[in-house]
This record gives structure tokens, sequence and C-alpha cells, in this order.
């Protein structure tokens, strides 16, 4: 009856506080979210650059929402603070742990660690993505994993205080991150984890402008770790400088390129593990980098300190402290401070707050960890912590009123030890030696200690002394059940006193229960007292009763009843009469069972307390329930199930069982005497299940290994938590191809292969080393249990989306794959478990997967469980192959089991002889130079990438041999032949080799020729021959050239492009626009045939007008607008864009596209000395902007015969354009070289078959070209500076060519080179110039160019190397190997004038020739050089 009415109190008392509570909880609220805002304002006044940071707390704590009323985080902080703070009069100890600094983070996330929300739904589970954001900028830890889309959490991120995790995105392409960028992203203070992200190929674009990785949370002991990422070509992080904490992890990353850095320049201290990369030979080297350190082919290592501020870390937008965009040591006021003022303290290493807003750090929103019991935010010493140094313990300074405390208006703050300083921790369940471990040194248990501790340990009542030897107070209650192991409570050396506080059942403080080998309490003479609560001592049959009498006479219990101190069951050794209860398994999985027994009646006198289910992991089925010497068997595991209140039956749930394990389970009862009488005891027979299977663990220790050139060797060892039978394991093969574009960028005869590409460099294994305990029992005198295995570094998922090197146990948390459901192509697999017959193999071939597991080009296999080694057949020679292991058990209900994948990668060996080049032939082109042609290699090592000829002169005694060596030029290499030059007189022989990624093959067969041997006989029987060829070559010429005669009038010939323009009068079209729709504005300058003009059109567009004078006769009318008929057939965006025309009535207008920068030359003269000289990015925008321009006439079959920088335009924002024709050479007359009286020639531009032979292709437009990115490099000068226009004649007739301006870019430079070939055809087109700028350029160049567009990739693709132009020639004379023009053709040469004598642009375009009146004809005379 007190009892319940003690009950009725309780319950009335706790609803009365409820009631007084809650109003205040609705303030505090709106109080909390005052406290943010103020604190958040504070932070935008005190930063120029991020404008806000906020902390995070350590990594590892509980995640709470600070926002629910009921529960709110700082009150229990308060509340917990004031019972723990100590008065002034008493000594105590600090918490060692508590000397943490905030850069001393631990190691691991804490299981407990949950960054995501995950919403379960009907058969799915739904991820949404917590705003991580504190203020402007500053982010706190991020997990982004499983999609690309996670990324939209990073929006605005400046710093990351915390760690980044980007793991696990298998289903992406690159199209997927080619969007996604973050460019503010400047510091990470934690770790950067990369982990299985499919379809990312650089860095580059998602972290631009990265700089600093602090490091102050590491993954084990890395702050940069990117593993298993199939695709990532390049690390990409340019700007990265600094690594202040832990090293870098870079391995397994079989595309990856670009991994030689010097990393002691950014890493501060630790070793580095870079290994299982990409191929050497396969990566573009950096040559051009100073020591070869690169982090793109374009992007060169920094390894010079940026002109900054000594308080900067990293870049910088000006020079003083205010203008760095990461500090080194603290922000304050927007400035980058070494030490905060006096009155601010430090927090988290990176900023200065007021001690007002240490506190408050209490109550801001932290959504992915925020503080453990106990701790809080306390200004101290001139930072603000959470923990008390050395030497110190926490206090409740007096003093000071937090605004941010609810109730006593006091703040937690440290102080120093008086003598020695007392050490506080949480009350604990104790299983473990570990769990007992962790209270060392404590000396105030705040809470409840409970011992359950099972398994067997020699030593344990030692580790039980160390860890509790030196605590003094407990607070609440202390419990002591089920621990055969112990012997004595003795191990409380110093304890003083258990406050009760809060008690056990039956209102106890101190409950002993069923401890089979306890036999003493406490030593004799300690004295303790029990503040509040009873005694509690139930089955402890080697406890003597008069030992807990004494003890209770001890702390003045002395009215104890029956039901709390039991006579009969301590003292006692067994148990009789023992009445069956029948036990069944209701229900199984994989990590559990259901178990139900009826219900146990007890007789009267006997009170039942509750069921104790007993199982055990167990073979063998003779088990029994004895107990050893020990007392119970140490490995049967006790489960307490309370008694139902309703049910006949009871039921119980256990988790936490090991898949596919056989299970002993019996259960018995828990019974109290209230009489002497000893009544029975239920208990069940003891029955056995299995548990189901689940998904096995990955397999462990992939490794592939190449036998021959056709086949790899896998091997693997079986999953280290099988979780039920393996019926087969997966193995997928994908070959990496080679990227030809990185590999054609690598010049390989300057840039050699390593002489050993077969020998593998060995790099050692990282071992992590763990302790493995043997189970035995606790009586086990062994003492050989530590055994230290060491294992494979690897990467493991946990449950709360960490990331770490340690197991997590038989459950694989990066299962994320689409394989294991019905509607899967691995379903199909799951049903043959043999390996697949050839036409299965091809089936599984054309298999599509929307993930990366499986992809078009894969083959998979099914290999049976028994075995751990595979060898895959058919394979392309000396090829890289990316190899993925699955282990699969049997199916449950249909369903796949099969385990996250294990990546290992290989490359078959090379093939002997299939680099070898065959039919090598030589052709004697004259005495000087011979011509050596072979056939192309058809199925080489992986890629050719050189060829090396080899030739000796014979008839020279101890001649040392010459070599050759070709490089690859293109994606698709396709040269087979090449000219030997300045070859002397004599016999020589001859072979060449090739060069594959695999090493040099096999020289081929020699070969022999001889040149400049005399031999008179073959002379004379030539010079007959050739004497009669001429003669019957001269009398048809003569026969032709009359007929020619008399069909020709005498006409002016002009040469131009097509040869179907023939002058006719102008015919209105649809281009024709009304002239009260032209507004002309100013003068511009003076064209061929006129003015022209600023204008507007249709008073909304900016337009440049040519018009011609009013008094032109109709012929030059005709020309004048025939000249914008050929504009009408251009329609890109690199070539100025006709608009329209207005031919009726005088004077007519051609309305065109206003540049406003007007033509190149001028622009780049004038910005000579101003800041907007072109860098080597704009350049080589400008370049390909020209050529995307020529590719698109060149494609039309149009020779443009006069490219110049003079007639090449400039637009409002700065877009280079094939521009207008008209006004150039009025305003340039200098540029061209005059003839006679009429004839001009830019020969300063002219390629040297246009001045030998008159002949002009797209190729001298492309020599052309080369000119005119002198010209950009040089901002306009002229080019051959210092020559006559007569020495520039002999000069490049001579082969001679412009000099490359220093400090030109080294792409730009090899494009002019191969500009300047002196052959024709072995200039590039301008498609391929294009090609090679491609990669240089932006977005917009790829939306807008010629060479992007639809018609553009067809005329790539068409295999044209060069569209051909007839030759449009120009007749002169050669002689004295100079070009000279003859003199009685002098007016007829105004062929590339175009803009006097009323040439159009027609005339300059077209092949062939246009007729103009009766002159006389031009004589076609002969070139002979």
């Amino acid at each position: 009856m007190k009892m319940r009415w003690l009950l009725v109190v309780v319950l009335l008392s706790t609803t009365t506080l409820l009631s007084c509570c809650q109003p205040n909880s609705v303030q505090y609220r709106t109080r909390l979210d005052d406290d943010n805002d103020e604190i958040r304002s504070r932070y935008e006044a005190n930063y120029a650059y991020t404008n806000t940071e906020k902390a995070i707390p350590r990594h590892g704590r509980r995640e709470r929402n600070l926002d629910d009323s009921d529960d709110p985080f700082y009150e229990r902080i308060v509340s917990y603070r004031s019972n723990r703070a100590i008065d002034a009069s008493r000594s105590t100890e600090a918490n060692a742990k508590l000397t943490q600094q905030p850069g001393q983070l631990p190691n691991l996330p804490k299981s407990n660690a949950k960054p995501i929300d995950v919403v379960h739904e009907k058969g799915r589970r739904r991820v949404t993505n917590k705003n991580v954001t504190i203020g402007d900028g500053i982010c706190q830890s991020i997990d982004i994993r499983n999609s690309a889309s996670g990324f939209g959490i990073m929006k605005d991120c400046r710093v990351i205080e915390g760690f980044l995790q980007i793991v696990l995105i298998e289903n992406n392409s690159e199209t997927d991150f080619q969007p996604i960028t973050f460019p503010k992203l400047r510091e990470i203070t934690g770790y950067l984890l990369l982990y299985r992200v499919n379809g990312l190929k650089t860095l580059s674009n998602l972290f631009p402008n990265l700089e600093v990785i602090r490091g102050n949370i590491l993954l084990t002991d890395y702050a940069f770790m990117v593993y298993e990422m199939q695709n990532l070509q390049e690390i990409g992080l340019k700007k990265l400088t600094e690594i202040s904490r832990g090293s870098v992890r870079i391995e397994k990353n079989p595309a990856l390129c670009y991994t030689t850095l010097d990393w002691d320049l950014i890493v501060s201290a630790g070793e580095n593990v870079i290994k299982d990369n990409g191929e050497e030979a396969s990566c573009p080297g950096c040559s051009h980098c100073p020591g070869g350190y690169c982090w793109t082919s374009q992007h060169c290592q920094r390894t010079e300190r940026l002109d900054c501020h000594d308080q900067c870390l990293g870049e910088c937008h000006g020079p003083t402290e205010s203008e760095c965009y990461v500090c080194k040591h603290y922000r304050h006021e927007g400035k980058c401070v070494e030490t905060c003022p006096s009155d601010l303290y430090s927090y988290l290493s990176r900023r200065c707050v007021t001690k007002d807003e240490c506190v408050r750090m209490n109550r801001l929103r932290r959504v992915y960890y925020v503080l453990e019991d106990g701790q809080a935010w306390r200004p101290f010493n001139g930072s603000c912590v959470t923990h008390c140094p050395d030497g110190y313990e926490d206090a409740l300074d007096e003093n000071n009123i937090a605004r941010s405390r609810k109730e006593n208006g006091k703040m937690t703050t440290c102080r120093a030890c008086v003598n020695s300083c007392r050490k506080v921790g949480h009350g604990a369940l104790i299983r473990h030696i570990s769990d007992a471990q962790s209270f060392r040194g404590i000396t105030v248990v705040k809470g409840a200690l409970e011992f359950q501790i099972r398994n067997g340990n020699p030593n344990i009542m030692n580790e039980l002394s160390d860890a509790f030897g030196r605590v003094e107070e407990i607070t609440e209650y202390v419990k002591i059940t089920h621990s055969f192991p112990i012997t004595s409570l003795n191990f409380f050396k110093k304890l003083k006193v258990i406050k009760g506080e809060k008690l056990d059942i039956n209102n106890a403080s101190l409950s002993v229960l069923d401890n089979p080998n306890l036999s003493s309490l406490f030593p004799p003479g300690q004295e303790i007292r029990i503040e509040n609560g009873r005694l509690f001592f139930h089955y402890n049959p080697k406890l003597c009763l008069s030992k807990i009498i004494q003890f209770s006479q001890m702390v003045n219990i002395t009215n104890y009843t029956d039901l709390e101190i039991q006579p009969q069951s301590n003292g006692e050794k067994v148990a009789c009469d023992i009445v069956n209860i029948n036990i069944t398994v209701k229900n199984l999985g994989p990590d559990y069972a259901d178990l139900m027994w009826d219900s146990y009646k007890p007789p009267e006198g006997q009170q039942l307390l509750s069921y104790l289910l007993n199982y055990i992991e167990t073979e063998n089925q003779n088990i029994t329930y004895e107990m050893n010497a020990c007392g119970w068997n140490n490995t049967w595991q006790i489960v307490d199930v309370d008694i139902p209140k309703w049910n006949t039956t009871v039921s119980k749930h256990i988790s936490n069982l090991k898949p596919y394990t056989m299970y002993a389970v019996y259960v018995k009862t828990f019974n109290a005497r209230t009489t002497k009488f000893v009544g029975p005891v239920g208990q069940s027979r003891i029955i056995f299940f299995r548990t189901k299977s689940t998904i096995p663990s990955p397999p462990m220790n992939a490794v592939s290994t190449a036998l021959s050139e056709t086949e790899i060797l896998v091997k693997w060892e079986p999953p280290l938590f099988p979780n039920g039978p393996i019926g087969y394991y997966m193995v997928s093969s994908v070959m990496i191809y080679e990227d030809e574009n990185l590999i054609s960028s690598r010049d390989y005869c300057n840039d050699t292969l390593d002489s050993e590409l077969e020998s593998e460099e060995v790099v050692p294994d990282v071992t992590v080393k763990t302790p493995v305990v043997n189970r035995v029992s606790c009586c086990s005198k062994s003492t050989n249990r530590n055994i230290v295995t060491s294992k494979k570094f690897e990467i493991f998922c946990h449950e709360n989306t960490t990331i770490s090197y340690i197991s997590p146990g038989w459950k694989d948390y990066c299962v994320y794959n689409s394989y294991n459901t019905v509607d899967n192509q691995f379903y199909e697999l799951a049903n043959n478990l043999s390996t697949p017959r050839p036409e299965e193999s091809s089936r599984f071939d054309a298999f599509k997967s929307t993930g990366n597991v499986l992809d078009k080009h894969a083959v998979t296999y099914n290999v049976s469980g028994r075995n751990n080694s595979f060898v895959i057949k058919n394979l392309r020679h000396y090829s890289r192959y990316i190899i993925s292991i699955a282990a699969c058990g049997v199916k449950v209900n249909e369903s796949n089991m099969c385990s996250s994948i294990q990546y290992t990668n290989t490359r078959t060996r090379k093939r002997n002889r299939a680099d070898d080049v065959k039919n090598v032939k030589v052709q004697v082109t004259n005495n000087t130079i011979v011509e050596v042609f072979w056939d192309l290699v058809k199925d080489p090592n992986a890629l050719t990438v050189s060829y090396t000829i080899e030739y000796t002169n014979l008839d020279v005694k101890d001649a040392k041999k010459s070599t050759e060596c070709i490089p690859r030029t293109g994606r698709k290499d396709t040269i087979n032949s090449y000219l030997i030059k300045n070859l002397s007189p004599g016999k020589y022989s001859l072979r060449m080799k090739s060069t594959s990624l695999a090493g040099d093959g096999n020289f081929s067969n020699v070969v022999y020729f001889s040149i400049g041997l005399s031999n008179t006989t073959p002379i004379t029987l030539i010079a007959l021959f050739t004497f009669g060829v001429l003669s019957m070559v001269f009398v048809i010429l003569l026969v032709v050239l009359r007929h020619h005669q008399k069909r020709k009038k005498q006409e002016r010939l002009i040469a131009s492009v097509n040869p179907d323009y023939i002058e006719t009068k102008y015919v209105i079209d649809e281009w024709e626009v009304p002239r009260e729709s032209v507004e002309i504005l100013e003068e511009l300058g003076l064209g061929n045939f006129g003015m022209v003009y600023r204008g507007v059109y249709d008073k909304t567009t900016p337009v440049a007008i040519k018009t011609i004078s009013k008094t032109a006769s109709q012929r030059e009318k005709n020309e004048f607008l025939n000249e914008a008929s050929v504009m009408k057939n251009f329609s890109t965006f690199h070539i100025i864009k006709l608009i329209g025309v207005v031919s009726i009535e005088n004077p007519p207008f051609v309305i065109m596209e206003l540049m406003e920068n007007g033509d190149l030359k001028t622009y780049l003269r004038r910005i000579r000395d101003t800041h907007l000289v072109p860098d080597a990015c704009r350049i080589m925008r400008m370049a390909a902007e020209i050529a995307d321009g020529m590719a698109y006439l060149e494609s039309k079959k149009y020779v443009h015969r006069d490219l110049a920088a003079r007639n090449c335009m400039v637009s409002k924002n700065l877009v280079c354009k094939i521009g207008d024709f008209g006004m150039a050479r009025d305003v340039y007359e200098t540029d061209y070289y005059k003839i006679g009286r009429k004839g001009l020639l830019p020969i300063r531009w002219m390629a040297p078959e246009n001045l030998s032979d008159g002949v002009f292709t797209s190729d001298s437009d492309v020599w052309s070209f080369g000119v005119v990115l002198y010209e950009i490099l040089t901002l306009a000068e002229i080019p051959y500076q210092g020559f006559s226009n007569e020495e520039v004649l002999s000069h490049v007739l001579h082969k001679g060519t412009l000099n490359i301006p220093r400090n030109c870019p080294e792409n730009i430079q090899k494009i002019m080179e191969k500009c300047f070939k002196w052959r024709p055809n072995d200039r590039p087109t301008f498609m391929e110039i294009v090609s090679e700028l491609e990669p240089f350029l932006g977005q917009d160049f790829y939306e807008k160019s010629f060479y992007h567009s639809m018609e553009g990739v067809e005329s790539r693709n068409s295999g044209m190397k060069k569209p051909y132009h007839h030759a449009a020639p120009i007749r002169f004379h050669w002689g004295n190997e100079t070009a000279r023009w003859v003199k009685e053709f002098e007016d007829n040469v105004t062929l590339l004038d175009q803009t006097k004598a009323g040439t159009s642009r027609g005339r300059i375009f077209k092949n062939g020739f246009q007729h103009f009146g009766n002159v006389a004809n031009m004589e076609d005379v002969p070139l002979d050089r």
C-alpha cells in the first residue's frame, strides 16, 4: 500500500513540474533564435571575404535537433555542468582527455555520426540532404554519395569546417559532372575523400580554386585520399598549395595521370602513398614544367611563393593582410592576424570571438554533430574551448552572467586544481574490458554503473582494479548482474559514497544479481556510505549470506526483507526441481531470431522475477547446461526477459546474431522465494536453429596477373564474412582503351619510354595490424592470445555514412548496386553456376547496365564458389583491363545475394613481333633526298607512338649509324613515308622499327640503296630518252597553244578560287532591303569601291554600310554588288555576316555586320603597352576563331589568298572573324609589293608555291595563317622585319621562314612550325588546327563554332585530309634562284590586289580565271626549278 501511495505522489509531482516548465521552453526557443541572429550578424561584421564563419563541433558527436523545445540541448549542458562544477574548497582532477585541443581531433568518425536524413518508405529508403550552410560561405562537414545530384548541398560554400566525402557515385556519367563547379571553395579544415565516383575525369572543374586542406580531422592518417576512381584522369587541383596536417593517399585509379608532383611542397608532414594508378607510358609528360611536375597538361605545379602578405596562406587579391583568401592563423575584422586581441578568444584556430559569443556557440544549430553530454564551449586562457587543459577543472563562473543560460545565469569555465584534479565520467554498462578501460583515472561517476561481464579473461580483476580503483563517488546506483568472472568487489578501492539519486529495481542502490563466482564484497575496513536506496542480493551462489548482512550493517540497512536479500539463493551452489518450459523458434532472419515459450506459473511461496534466455553459437549439438569450475560456461549469452502482463506465451527478439550460424538456446526462470522453502525452477530443453544467409562481404585481397598476351589470372580470397554458402563469384573484365588524344600530345621521340617496361615496380603493401583475441573460457591459462595479423589497406563503409579503414563486421554498407534485383542481368547469371559458353559470354557482353558495374564492353563470368582463382582468356595483347569480383551467395526467395565489388587491374603481356614494320621500300628522289615507305603496323601492342629509321653510308669507313625518329602526330596515325634529306653520295643500308607503349619492336630487314653515284652508260640512255619525251611534249604543247589562242580573245586574266564566276549583271534577290531601313551615321574609312560608314539597320541593329560613288559606271556597280553576292554563300559565326543589299537607285549599299574594334592589325597595335595585351589563353582563342572561319571556307572549297591580320576583324566582345575584304588594301598599302604600275602582292604573307608557281590552295592559306599567328604574338609587327621585299622573296624561296617569337606558347609554336612546312601537303588543314586548339577553349566556342556544328562534324568525319582545289596559277619565270616577274606582263599581274582596279571578292575567292575586256593574253610561262 505504501508503494502505491508513493507512485501516486511521484506522478502528481511530475505533472506539476512539466506544466510549470512548458512556458519556459517556448520562451527559450525564441531566445535561441534571437541569439542565432545576433551571432551571425556579429560574424558578418568581422569578415571582408568570407563574411561569416561558424564552428563545427568535434568529429564524432551525437546528432540532435536543437530546435526541439521538449529537450533543448543547452538546457541539458547547463544542468549537467551545474551538478558537475565543484566549489572552491574542494580539490579536483581534470579529465586527461579534455586536454585535446581543437586542432587535435580524433582520427576517425565515430559510429554514431549521421550526416543525412534517412526517411523510410514502403519498400525503399529516401535520402534527403540537410542544409549544412552556417552562414554566407561557411559549411559544416559534407557527405555526398549515390548521385551527383547531392552536390547541391555545397552551393556557395567558401570554407568547409570539417570533412568532405564524395563517395559511391556509381550511376553517373561524365556529362553529369560537367556543369558542377564550386569556384568559391578555397579551404577544407578536415579531410577530402573521393572513393568510387564513376564518370568523374578531373577535379579541375569541381574545385578550381581549392587551396588549403588543413587536416584537423583525418581519415586514418590521410587528409587527401583518392581511392578506386575508375575514370579519373587527372587530379587537376592546380591551386592546392597546402595540406597542413596528414598525408596523401592516391591508389587504385587505373586511368589517373599527373600524380608525379612535388608533394613535399604541399604536405607539411606525413608519408604519402601513391601507387597502382595510370601507367606512365600511357600518360603525356610534363617536360615543359619545372621538374616535370604538373596537375594537368596545361597547368604546372606552382613552386614559387606568391607575392602576398605573410599572413596569407595561398592566393590573395592584393598585397595587404585584408586581401587574403585564406588566413594562416586568424581572421579578425576582415584582416588576417597572428593572434587575437587580448579581449577576444580564438575559436577553432580560425577566428576571434567575444566571451559572450563563445558561450552562445553552444546554442547555434548544428546539423551534423553536437557536443557530447558534459561538454560546452567556454572562454579560457585566450581560447574558446570545450575541454579544460591539464591541471584545470570545470567550474562555474559566478561573476559572469551568460545570456545563454536559462536558469542560474552561471557560465562554465576552467580553474586550476588545488592539489589534484577531480575527473568526472558518465555512468555506463560494462560488458568488456574495453568498456572498463575508459574509466581509468575517473574519480566521480555521474550516473549508474552496471556490470554484465560474461566473457572470461584471466586478468579481469586486475583490469577492473586499474579502471575503477580511483572511483570515490557514484551519483546513482551500482548493479552487478550475470558477471561470471567477477569474484570480488574489492576493485572499488576508494569508493566512499553511493548517492542513489536514481535507483534500480526495488529501490536498490546496490544490486548484486546472478553472479556465480562472486565470493566477497568490498575490502575489510573500507567505509562506504549509501545516501539513498536499498540493497538487492539474489542468486549469488558463492556469496555467503553473512557477508551480505555484515555489509548491510555497515551501510545502516538492517530492516531488509527476503525480497531484497534472498537467503536461499545466496550462498547456494545448485538449484533443485526443474519444471520444463516448451520453447520454439517463431521466426528467423540473417541476424535475428524470434523465440516463443509458454508462460511459467510459480508455486505458492515463490515469485517469478524474470526469464533468462540463454543462447550460444555452436555447431556441437551435445552441448549441456552445466557450469564449469569458474561458474557457468562463459560463452552462453544471457538476456533478461520481462514477465508479460496478460499473454499466456512469452516471446523475445534476439538481434545481432551472425548470418548462417548455428545457435543453441534455452530459457530458465529467475525466481524469488518468500519462504525458506526451496521451490522449483522452470527451464526448457536446449534447442538448435541456424540463422538465414545474407549478402556476403566482398572477396578479399583480389589480385590479377598477366599469364600471357591473351590471358589474365585473377586470384582472391573468400569473403571474411561469407554469411552463408558462397554459390558463385561474379568476375567481370572490361578493357581500358588508351586515350589517343593524351598519347598524341606527347613527343615519344624526345620524351622516350623507360627501357624496362616489362619489369613492374614493386610497391610494398601498406598493412594495418589488428590484434585478434581468441575466445577462451574464464579459466584459460593461455597467454598467447594477441595474434597480430596483417592485411591490405581497404576502405569500409559504415551505417552512418562514415568511411573508415576499420571493418564494420559482417555487414557491408558499401553495397550500392543494381544487380541484386530480379530485373537485372545478374539475375540471369545467378541461374548458371558454371563458366559461360562462348555464345553466353557474348550475350552477357551485350547487356546494358544503368551503372558502371557492367558496361556494354564488359564480359562477365560465373565462377564456382569452390574456386578462388580464374583465368580470363581471349583478351587483347598488351591492353589494360579492370577486373571486378563479387561474391554471391545462394539465392534466398529468388533474390540474388551478391556483395559489393572488389577491383583489380592489370595489363596483358606484349605480343612478340606485333610491332614489326614490314614492306620497307626506298625511293631515291634526287642526289640528296630519298623517301622511305613502309606498311603501317596493323595490330601493335596498345598504340604505335613512333617510328625509328636507322641508315648507314657503307662507302664511308667506320661510319656511324644515323637515325631519324618520326613521332605520332595525330589521333589516327597514318604516316607511312618519310623524307631523308642532305645525304652524301654513296651506297646505304637502311632498316627501321616501330615503338609502341610496350617498347621497341624488332628491326625490319635491311634495305640497300645508292645515291649520287656516276655511271655514264645509264646517264646517256636516260638523256636520250628524256630528249625524246621532251620533244613530243613540245609538239603537243605547240598544238594546244595555237588552239587556245584562236578561242581566246585578248582578255585580262585574274586568278580566283571558283572557275564558274563570270561577270554578269547583278540580279535582285531576297537579300534586297528597302533603302529607308538604312540610316548612315558616320564615316569609318575608305573602302575598295568607295566609302564605308557606320549605320543602323531597321532602327535597331548597328551595321557597317559599304557604298560606291554615285558617278560610278554600271560595270563598277555590278562588280561592287557581285562582291556582296559572294558573301551570301557564307553562314558561320567566325565570318562577317552579310545583312542585306540595296541595289535599287544610286548609290548602292552593301550592309555588313559591324565590328566595333576594327581590323585585327589596328587593334593589336592599339593595345600595345596596355593591360589588354593578350595572354596565352586569349592568343589561342583568337587563333582558333580565325582557323574556324578558314575551316568553313576550306569546307566550301574557297581559297582566301590574302589571309592577314588586316583582313581579320575584331568585334566588341573581342571575337575575331574573317573580315570584310574591301577596306584592307587602302589602309595598309605598304603591306603589298607593287609589280609594275598596278600589280600589288602581299609577298610577306605568301607561301613558297605562291611565289614560285603562282599556285593558290588552302595549303597556301595555312602558310598565311602561320604569319597571322606571328602578327598576334608580336602585336602586329611587320613580318620579316628589316628585310626588303626582294630579300623576303629570296628568303622564302630558299626555304626560309619567320623566326618564332620568344615566350610563344608551346602549342602555338608547334602549329606555326607545321604551317611553315615547305611541302604544301605536310601542312595541317584548318580543321586539324582547330582540333589542336579546341581543348583550351570554352563552352561558348563549342556552341558557336563551325568545328562543332553538324556540318563541321560531317566534314571531319568525311575522311578527306584536304579538300581538293584546282590551282589558280600566276605566271612568272624562275631564274637565278630568285623569282622575277616578266616585264611584258606586269600590267596584268593584279590578281591579288583586292582593292585596286575594281577587284571583287569573287575574283579573290574563286578558282580558275576571270575575263575582263579585250586585253593581251597572258602567256603560260613554264616554271622549272
